[in-house]
């Protein structure tokens, strides 16, 4: 089975007091083959908000068993926290959980991949910020408000 890689972002509003988070998973050829969208109350820091958002992303695929995957985030503080365990002592019961999580994939990866490569992902996360409930929405084709996104990162 070839790679796939996933991509995860945060985004925050103070008007609804809510983060946003998204994911879009692609194939070896970068076709999408599958998005997350939801919106969170909001908690203590932006960071939390990313970690929960590769953590939903590995929950759900875990369970849809693809086993070769490589998570990227554009948060470097959040693929580092997975190294520098002591320096995040608030965010450990949920890095302890994605790391069980990982153990459901036969080979993996982290990775920090900057802003501009994690434009999907970004808008994802954003347009959960007009969402009207926290009821979270899985995607296998791509609804309108993302094409243009996808088309010109598949570029």
């Amino acid at each position: 089975m070839d790679w796939v890689k996933c991509n995860t972002d945060a985004a925050l509003s103070n008007a609804n007091n809510s983060y946003g988070i998204g994911w879009v998973l692609r194939d070896h050829t970068g076709n999408m083959l599958w998005m997350g969208a939801r919106k969170i109350p909001v908690t203590r820091t932006v960071l939390e908000a990313e970690v929960e958002a590769m953590r939903w992303a590995m929950l759900v695929l875990s369970n849809f068993n693809y086993k070769r995957i490589i998570f990227e985030s554009d948060s470097k503080t959040l693929v580092d926290s997975f190294s520098e365990k002591d320096q995040w002592p608030s965010l450990q019961p949920v890095i302890q959980d994605i790391h069980n999580l990982l153990g459901n994939f036969n080979d993996h990866k982290l990775a920090f991949y900057p802003r501009e490569g994690n434009d999907v992902a970004d808008r994802i996360a954003k347009e959960t910020l007009s969402f009207t409930n926290y009821v979270p929405k899985l995607y296998s084709s791509l609804p309108n408000w993302i094409k243009p996104f996808v088309e010109v990162d598949h570029l």
